[in-house]
């Protein structure tokens, strides 16, 4: 598949406005991330939970895990950023205040970046100096937001250990995906290669 939809700038102005928009992009990726990160999190405790006080053990019970396992994720990734920060809270996991002080920045800067950021900054536009200064800015975002997702994951390891997510898991799913595997065939088949090391 040919590339002929990249286009190149056709100036150093044009291509200091892609630059940003690109580097803009980029911290809107990463503050997804940390977005996902705590409905992982927030989904694998309420999993764990239901497991342990009600563990299937019919076809039938089966079925209804699988259907709330659905329904805990959807409706986690209806709650904004500063909601999910909300509930992780209250969920019982002990974030160190370091996390906490980047949790809120992080909150802070995303909701800049969606809702204000290019409306705050359309002077700097005008200048090659504003224009870098706006690039070094969303670096830090993107930098803030990669940072938390770190620290989160790494917080609540624990946690997806606890539901079978190794970080072995996750690696074989990600090679599965890249290998053109859909989601739910690369799901299936990590699911059924760690039923069968466990059974061994």
């Amino acid at each position: 598949m040919g590339a002929d939809w990249v286009t190149e700038p056709s100036d150093e102005h044009s291509r200091e406005t892609r630059e940003v928009y690109a580097l803009a992009g980029l911290a809107l990726y990463w503050a997804q991330c940390l977005e996902h990160e705590i409905v992982n999190a927030l989904a694998l405790i309420a999993l764990l939970r239901r497991r342990l006080s009600n563990p299937a053990t019919t076809p039938k019970e089966a079925a209804e895990y699988e259907r709330y396992a659905d329904s805990v994720w959807d409706e986690a990734f209806r709650k904004t950023l500063g909601v999910l920060i909300g509930t992780l809270r209250k969920s019982g996991v002990r974030e160190p205040p370091e996390l906490e002080h980047d949790l809120k920045r992080s909150l802070d800067a995303r909701n800049r970046l969606v809702h204000s950021y290019f409306r705050e900054r359309a002077e700097s536009w005008l200048t090659p100096a504003g224009r870098h200064a706006m690039a070094e800015e969303l670096t830090q975002m993107r930098e803030q937001f990669a940072k938390t997702d770190r620290a989160l994951h790494d917080l609540t390891q624990p946690i997806r250990e606890a539901g079978g997510i190794t970080d072995r898991v996750l690696d074989r799913y990600l090679e599965l995906r890249r290998e053109g595997a859909r989601e739910d065939q690369a799901i299936d088949i990590v699911a059924e290669e760690a039923r069968k090391r466990t059974s061994r």
